[in-house]
């Protein structure tokens, strides 16, 4: 085994909470990952919907997903495989990219957030070990994903074919945090499809956004 393969590494764990489950399964991880000087990070509880990072040693890495497996329903872990923790707030980055907006205006900075977000999309989906997924698999767990860190409430993948994709966010609606995301999104079908794909959005209400993915020509 080579160094960097018993470096410590960072699960990402997503699931929904079974009845009852919930301490049992944070105080049990707790304590597996004291036994390596390390805790997880709770990133988020919403209704039944759980998100946890966890740093852990290759050793600690086949209980800690056993138990979550076990203790969550619909689970499916991902591996930093940068071996940071990777994961960023939406809340300081909406902020950010506010003010980028502000400080160049739209017409300059609208399609420089679209490309930055296009970059992190294509980043993403090489960071994270998703090669073993069918392609729509990796889509649904790349959103899933982005949905833990907090940058929309829910979503829904509307449908799925080689010439066009729909995915309908439920999210505060800020034209920086719409056209960055708009990036992600072509970022992350273009690298998972092997082509390159652009993405266009529009609100449906108040509070839910369509964003149509589709090849680039």
């Amino acid at each position: 085994m080579g160094v960097s393969e018993r470096m410590p590494q960072t699960l990402f764990i997503m699931g929904k909470t079974r009845p009852g489950q919930l301490e049992r399964i944070m105080n049990t991880i707790l304590s597996i990952i004291r036994e390596g000087k390390g805790e997880p990070a709770l990133l988020r509880v919403q209704d039944s919907e759980i998100g946890l990072a966890v740093r852990c040693s290759p050793e600690q890495r086949g209980r800690i997903v056993g138990l979550a497996k076990r203790g969550l329903e619909a689970c499916r872990v991902l591996v930093d495989r940068s071996r940071n923790y990777i994961a960023f707030s939406s809340e300081p980055l909406g902020k950010a990219l506010d003010d980028i907006l502000r400080c160049g205006g739209s017409e300059v900075m609208l399609p420089f957030l679209f490309r930055l977000g296009h970059v992190y999309g294509r980043e993403l989906v090489d960071i994270l070990e998703l090669s073993d997924e069918h392609l729509a698999e990796r889509l649904i767990t790349s959103l899933e994903y982005l949905k833990l860190a907090g940058f929309f409430r829910r979503f829904s993948v509307l449908h799925v074919s080689a010439n066009r994709i729909e995915v309908a966010i439920e999210m505060e609606i800020k034209m920086p945090l719409i056209h960055f995301l708009r990036g992600v999104l072509s970022g992350l079908v273009s690298k998972i499809f092997g082509k390159s794909f652009t993405c266009t959005a529009h609100a449906k209400s108040e509070n839910v956004v369509l964003f149509e993915i589709i090849p680039y020509r």
